[in-house]
This record gives structure tokens, sequence and C-alpha cells, in this order.
């Protein structure tokens, strides 16, 4: 199912960077998403930022990013286009910011 390849890709890609404690994701990330990293954060040790969405309106900006990534996260995991307001991510740009913090994009 989609859930047991997004727990897997998210756990390998936690697995890839292990000197790296945190995972960031947002409020209005899929909730089934959600509760698949919370328990692999919680199965890990790891710590899971999660990131309240501008205003209100379901995006995350580049500055709301940047403003948590650090040497310790290993994995960025955000939707593409939200479920319930169809707000579409810059993805693009998201991606990079996660990379240049040494950090992976799911």
């Amino acid at each position: 199912t989609t859930s047991v390849n997004f727990y897997q890709l998210c756990s390998a890609a936690v697995d890839a960077k292990p000197n790296r404690k945190t995972v960031i994701t947002d409020t209005a990330n899929f909730p089934t998403d959600r509760y698949i990293l919370e328990g692999i954060c919680k199965q890990r040790g790891l710590k899971l930022v999660v990131i309240n969405d501008d205003a209100g309106e379901e995006y995350v900006s580049p500055e709301a990013l940047s403003a948590v990534l650090n040497d310790d996260v290993a994995l960025v995991s955000l939707s593409v286009i939200q479920y319930r307001s169809g707000v579409l991510h810059d993805v693009a740009k998201l991606t990079q910011l996660a990379r240049d913090a040494g950090a992976l994009f799911v």
C-alpha cells in the first residue's frame, strides 16, 4: 500500500543519515503521513519538528522551512499539493533548501 511504501521510504531516508536526529513535516501534511513520521521518530528516538503552516493557508514557505533546518535534520517530508486546500508547494525550492542543509526530502 501507499502507507507501507511511505514508511519504508522514510525509514530508509533516516537510516541513510544516522548521525542526524531530526525529521521535519508540517501541520497540514496528510494525517497518515504524519502518523507514520511520528512512529518512525518514536521508534528510532528522533525529534519530530512540525511547522505551523503560514497564516493557516496550509503552505510552507521557503523561509519557514529555512527557520527550522540545521545540521541535525535527516529528513524533510511535505506534501507537494495540500490535500484540503489544493495549495501547491514550491517543491523545487524546498527540496534545494533541504539538500543544502544535508537533509533528504520526501
